[in-house]
């Protein structure tokens, strides 16, 4: 991942210094903006098709690792 992002490996554990900090980082941005979701599909149609809306989008999330973390070498 630190070559991916063209830094060292010193400067990925300074700013992530567990491989559960990483992850957490990696998903959050994404969790929120789907969560934020659900406020704003309230507002704008019922609640039935509100719903139904927002669980076709938890489906088709997909989050940027597949592996459990505890799979890793």
């Amino acid at each position: 991942m630190a070559r991916a992002a063209v830094v060292g490996i010193g400067t990925l554990y300074r700013h992530f210094p567990t491989r559960e900090a990483l992850v957490l980082a990696s998903y959050q941005h994404e969790v929120e903006q789907l969560c934020s979701t659900a406020d704003d599909l309230l507002r704008t149609l019922p609640p039935n098709q509100a719903l139904r809306d927002w669980m076709a989008r938890l489906g088709r999330f997909d989050p940027p690792l597949r592996q459990p973390m505890w799979c890793w070498p």
